[in-house]
């Protein structure tokens, strides 16, 4: 998405494509720095890795 194709000049669909553009950035995007996983995909790949690590209070411990 380039700011040439949005109409600048109506800031609710403005909004709802940039919304959209996050959305897609975030969940769907691979990030070469994630090893080319999604930033969601790469946090619940951590989730799961560390369950044992997680309290029920959903604070993290890591032991040193």
């Amino acid at each position: 998405m380039y700011y040439e194709d949005c109409e600048l000049e109506d800031i609710h669909e403005f909004n709802k494509k940039m919304l959209q553009y996050m959305l897609w950035y975030n969940i769907e995007r691979p990030h070469h720095s994630l090893n080319k996983k999604s930033p969601l995909q790469y946090f619940c790949d951590i989730m799961n890795s560390n369950k044992s690590e997680f309290s029920q209070t959903g604070m993290t411990y890591t032991s040193p």
